[in-house]
């Protein structure tokens, strides 16, 4: 993109900065219909082939319901204390609404919250599911008052809401660098509902328990808990089962799968190196050049900077590696304006051959590169090293400068995922479906698999998120689920080899579709 700055009514370019630039296009003219989805994506590169930093925020203005209910956890149905929140739009100011019910039930009201609509028709109001109810399919109403205290009228919302009863769990991972998944040390938002008051609970993941960080969280009158769990050590790369058991209450699974990768980060401006060749080496404060409005995220904000002097400087740092293993790797260096062509080497390996980081920058700032993507490694539990090369030179590069901010190593699967069940019989008898399936006997390489167990998942048809349904053991081959008129869910049928679930065998053409 040309640094021409525009500010037209249906695109421009308003900030451009070295390789940085925001730009906007309205669609008002060329709209581009969908009727349930849609999916867009860009090219990053004249072939694609590039990668970068890029944000995005899109609007879509479609017709509203006038009443749409929320449920905390997200998977439209509701558990014994979780927070319903009641939207609605157009609606009577001078509606006279006391309260909600579920069923015969009445749901609490949330703190602080109102049963008023705004000036501008708009109705939100957020509830508590009561203990006590079983789990079916009820109604949700509204309260009417209709002038006496014992009578009401009732306004019903939604008249097929699924109720699940028992304690439901749902997690959130707290960081934000890296989307859709966590690693060893990160830490999740946990929050429980259907507890009893004061009750605690311990979580696992994958089995394994995780404490909780500060002092263990209670559940509230309400039978909320929330709390931080930090993931442990000792899991590798996966997708993952969350589980709590409280101290009273039913035990609880949440409905999607906590997406793991085994990793450790390398920042060299901590090492000390063990030889190199070159006129200096040192430790930089990345804001001493960034320029004032970059706010590129440079790890701890230092870097390690080699200043070499031709094509055969060097520094070898050695790091440590908390547990063998083969690992790929991704590289983050500076780019500027007298920087070198330079090469990375593990344990005197090739990893990363000949990256360009010369860029004209302004008064020598620097400029963090995008992801570099370098080889796959076997490393040894305990010290491994990294050499770092300046190995030519640009031509317009006034200097031999490597700067090197962090290397992240992650580990690679261990095993070939195991085989999605493709002959998959469907069975609708009255109220149920059921699925019937031919034993897997082998992975997807062809090689000899007895299967762990079989784990089903689920996905709504507009949507492509799937979720951890249901698991059998690896010797059924049957699996059965009541229905509700209106039912409509896509599944898949996944063999696993041990404790791990495998989601990325799923593959979306494969589904098994009941419609």
């Amino acid at each position: 993109m040309d640094p021409v700055y525009t500010q037209l009514p249906f695109h421009g370019c308003v900030a451009y900065l070295s390789d940085t630039s925001a730009a906007y296009r309205w669609h008002n003219n060329d709209p581009i219909s969908f009727t349930s989805h849609i999916r867009f994506e860009t090219e990053v590169g004249r072939f694609n082939n590039l990668t970068g930093h890029y944000r995005s925020i899109a609007y879509a203005y479609v017709q509203r319901p006038q009443w749409k209910i929320v449920d905390a956890s997200g998977d439209g149905a509701s558990h014994a204390g979780e927070e319903l929140r009641i939207l609605g739009e157009g609606i009577d100011p001078t509606l006279p609404i006391v309260g909600a019910k579920l069923g015969a039930n009445v749901l609490e009201l949330a703190e602080s919250s109102l049963l008023t609509v705004n000036g501008d028709s708009l109705f939100d109001a957020r509830f508590y599911v009561p203990e006590g109810i079983d789990a079916g399919t009820l109604p949700i109403m509204l309260m009417l008052n209709i002038g006496s205290d014992t009578l009401f009228d009732y306004d019903t919302l939604e008249t097929d809401w699924k109720h699940l009863g028992g304690p439901s769990l749902s997690f959130r991972p707290t960081r934000t660098d890296i989307i859709d998944a966590v690693y060893a040390g990160d830490t999740l938002a946990i929050e429980m509902h259907g507890l009893q008051n004061l009750e605690s609970a311990m979580t696992a993941i994958d089995g394994i328990p995780c404490p909780w960080v500060g002092l263990t969280p209670q559940a509230n009158s309400a039978g909320r808990l929330q709390g931080k769990i930090r993931v442990p050590e000792g899991l590798y790369s996966g997708d993952f089962l969350v589980t709590a058991t409280p101290q009273f209450s039913p035990g609880a699974t949440a409905d999607s799968l906590l997406h793991h990768r085994y990793w450790f980060r390398v920042e060299p401006e901590i090492l000390v190196y063990s030889a190199f060749s070159g006129s200096r080496i040192k430790e930089e404060w990345c804001r001493d050049w960034l320029r004032f409005d970059n706010t590129d995220p440079w790890g701890r904000m230092a870097c390690y900077v080699l200043t070499g002097t031709n094509a055969t400087s060097y520094v070898t740092l050695p790091f440590w590696a908390p547990s063998g293993g083969t690992f790929s790797t991704k590289y983050f260096i500076g780019k500027t304006s007298n920087a070198a062509i330079v090469s990375v080497q593990v344990n005197g390996q090739n990893s990363l051959v000949n990256a360009d980081m010369y860029q004209n920058t302004l008064y020598q700032s620097w400029v963090r590169s995008d992801t570099l993507i370098g080889g796959t490694h076997t490393l040894a539990q305990g010290f491994n090293t990294i050499t770092l090369r300046t190995t030519g030179k640009n031509p317009l590069s006034s200097g031999w400068k490597a700067i090197l901010d962090q290397i992240i190593f992650e580990s690679t699967p261990l095993d070939p995922a195991p085989s999605v069940v493709e002959d998959v019989v469907i069975l609708a008898q009255d109220s149920v479906i059921r699925l019937i399936w031919k034993p897997v006997t082998e992975d997807v390489l062809g090689n000899p698999l007895t299967p762990y167990a079989y784990d089903i998942f689920r996905a709504g048809p507009l949507d492509s998120l799937w979720y951890w349904h249901a698991q059998v053991a690896g010797t059924d081959t049957t699996w059965t689920m009541p229905i509700n008129n209106g039912d409509d869910f896509d599944f898949v049928v996944s063999a696993r080899r041990g404790s791990n679930i495998p989601v990325s065998a799923m593959k979306r053409e494969e589904r098994i579709e009941l419609k």
